[in-house]
């Protein structure tokens, strides 16, 4: 199963959700994306699952990453920067600056999120 993650910034900070205890992985907190589905390319399935998970609207910018299962996408809002989570989905939102991240609690594929965030410059 592969899946579609955004990098949103805004205010030179990073959107991040917690998980709901619906989902796996519960409290862990995560980039807005999710699973693609057979019909959809990543970029499709990267915008729905935003909006889906929070209400905002974005146009994907450009592919950052991509791994054997997860598609990553730098993402420009087109809403305003006003998140309504799915409590389905998400329990919290942050908009975290990039030095406190490590702060915030358990990053889920934190392997893979810190690294990239270090490489798109971001002082993490």
């Amino acid at each position: 199963m592969s899946a579609a993650l955004a990098l949103i910034e805004h205010k030179q900070r990073l959107l991040f959700l917690k998980r709901s205890v619906l989902t796996s992985r519960p409290g862990q907190w995560c980039l807005p994306g999710g699973r693609i589905n057979a019909n959809e390319t990543p970029e499709e399935a990267c915008i729905r699952e935003v909006y889906e998970e929070a209400a905002l609207k974005v146009k994907v910018r450009q592919l950052v990453l991509q791994s054997a299962q997860s598609y990553y996408f730098n993402c420009e809002l087109l809403s305003e920067a006003v998140v309504r989570l799915n409590p389905r989905e998400s329990s919290r939102f942050a908009w975290v600056d990039p030095l406190k991240l490590l702060k915030l609690g358990y990053i889920m594929d934190f392997r893979t999120v810190i690294p990239l965030l270090k490489d798109l410059g971001y002082p993490v």
